[in-house]
């Protein structure tokens, strides 16, 4: 290593082109490979780059051929004897089958479409807007509740230094809560009560 020369990148160009004998280059490539292996630093392959078509003809497997028109679609987990097929039932999706013709090539011995441990199933998409609103709802009110409850605690245990900040108070929840929140604030700022200051 003591004969190798590092040259500047902003001295690249005044280097005159140095042509180099096959044992020199030799040297040079056990030195790269020593330097590599001190510092943890391995090649790659260069044919692991490569495209390979049998993948490339698999990435879009998920897609959802000759959809219909006002539909929703959704590639569902089938293992666990079928909890969230049931589940997704119960909801209102129904299982692809038959002669219905979206992913016919996708299409099994019993008329389902299954690609690995995955069921496409489909529901109106009215149906699935009604769903999504309702599960918006209830994640806000999961959000809204736990939030009430921090405030709730850091209110309690104030004088024994525990500190709780919520964030602001109101992401798009019903006015009237907001309202609530924003007068419970005012007033105990006001008397000097607020949690954890």
């Amino acid at each position: 290593m003591d004969n190798i020369k590092i040259i500047k990148a902003s001295d690249v160009d005044k280097q005159k082109e140095v042509k180099l004998s096959s044992e020199q280059k030799e040297r040079l490539e056990e030195a790269a490979e020593k330097l590599n292996e001190e510092s943890g630093v391995h090649a790659i392959d260069a044919s692991a780059f490569k495209e390979d078509r049998e993948i490339l003809d698999k990435i879009n497997l998920l897609e959802v051929s000759n959809k219909q028109k006002g539909y929703v679609y959704k590639w569902v987990y089938y293992g666990l004897n079928g909890q969230a097929v049931w589940r997704m039932k119960a909801l209102g999706y129904k299982v692809v089958t038959g002669k219905m013709p979206e992913a016919i090539e996708q299409k099994e011995a019993d008329g389902t479409r299954r690609i690995g441990d995955v069921l496409l199933m489909r529901i109106p998409e009215k149906q699935a807007k009604i769903i999504d609103k309702k599960m918006e709802e209830k994640r806000l009110r999961q959000q809204f509740g736990v939030e009430s409850s921090l405030v709730e605690l850091g209110s309690k245990y104030s004088r024994k230094g525990i500190k709780v900040h919520t964030g602001e108070a109101g992401i798009n929840l019903a006015q009237g809560a907001q309202g609530v929140a924003s007068k419970a604030r005012d007033k105990m700022l006001r008397e000097g009560t607020v949690p954890g200051l």
